[in-house]
């Protein structure tokens, strides 16, 4: 369940339901033990233990081609990327890859052949991700969250044009990134809906998020002071997005016309939560007191 400025609580489902889910057919399996036999009628797995056995339980059989969706509830630890090539690789025909716990040393450019790819939750110890992974162009949805050294996003992520959500951290309105740049022609991602962090650097300015229909909540972090960057603030029209919480941090020294960049920052009404940090303009926009009437 998604809470305010983006914390999530669980909730459990009772024993008895999950035995009726499980009597209405085989295509759900729920697998906490290794022994368990995932046939070919299976389409969704989920499993709670030893997901590693379970997998190569999978690709002995004639499974792969058949399953939809993995979701790994639980089980922590530290996977190099050979653990991801020789088991989730070979499933072919996922639509869901769900890793919650596990964290992999870096994800292999194998990612790129699950080409069926929708929804994507993954941890990596890495500061990068493949350029593999600019090959999943019907993904929706790429959690990253609990990856706290990625850097950098490949340079063709661009090519991601179906992503709607793209998140880097757990929730947690306090929580930084590592991220020190968002790739190359990042504007043309116009389907994205929900983007929790965006730098300004050298390869984009603000205005990169002029055609994106954001909502829920944005933490902008201008790590460079760019030449044109009153006009791509204007450009960025935050105005008409459907944010309820904005966050904005200034990280470098220095800026230029900080009252002119900051009044065309202006949020949309429906904001709710707002934090200005670094900032070193001298006075502060007259839509901070008087448009925002849900502060």
């Amino acid at each position: 369940i998604k809470m305010p400025l983006g914390d999530e609580e669980t909730c459990e489902m009772h024993d008895l339901m999950h035995d009726l889910a499980q009597m209405v057919g085989d295509e759900c399996l729920l697998v906490d033990s290794p022994s368990e036999y995932v046939n070919e009628n299976t389409r969704h797995v989920g499993t709670v233990n030893n997901s590693q056995a379970v997998l190569r339980s999978a690709s002995l059989s004639n499974t792969p081609w058949h399953l939809r969706s993995y979701v790994q509830f639980r089980g922590r630890g530290r996977l190099p990327k050979s653990d991801f090539d020789g088991n989730i690789s070979s499933l072919r025909r996922l639509r869901v890859l769900f890793l919650k716990d596990k964290r992999y040393e870096s994800l292999p450019e194998s990612v790129g052949e699950l080409i069926h790819l929708r929804y994507l939750k993954v941890r990596v110890n890495a500061h990068y991700l493949p350029e593999g992974i600019t090959k999943l162009r019907y993904l929706q949805s790429l959690d990253l969250h609990g990856s706290p050294n990625l850097r950098e996003l490949p340079r063709e992520f661009y090519r991601l044009t179906s992503l709607k959500l793209l998140r880097f951290v757990a929730g947690h309105w306090d929580d930084d990134t590592s991220l020190i740049d968002m790739p190359p022609r990042f504007g043309e991602l116009t389907s994205l809906q929900s983007l929790d962090r965006f730098v300004v650097g050298e390869n984009n300015g603000l205005d990169a998020l002029s055609g994106m229909n954001l909502a829920e909540w944005l933490v902008i972090y201008f790590k460079k002071q760019r030449e044109n960057g009153v006009s791509e603030a204007a450009k960025a029209n935050l105005k008409g997005k459907k944010l309820t919480a904005l966050r904005l941090n200034f990280i470098y020294d220095s800026v230029t016309e900080a009252d002119e960049l900051l009044e065309h920052l202006q949020p949309p009404s429906t904001l709710t939560h707002l934090e200005v940090d670094g900032w070193n303009g001298e006075r502060f926009p007259q839509w901070g007191i008087h448009q925002l009437p849900n502060l």
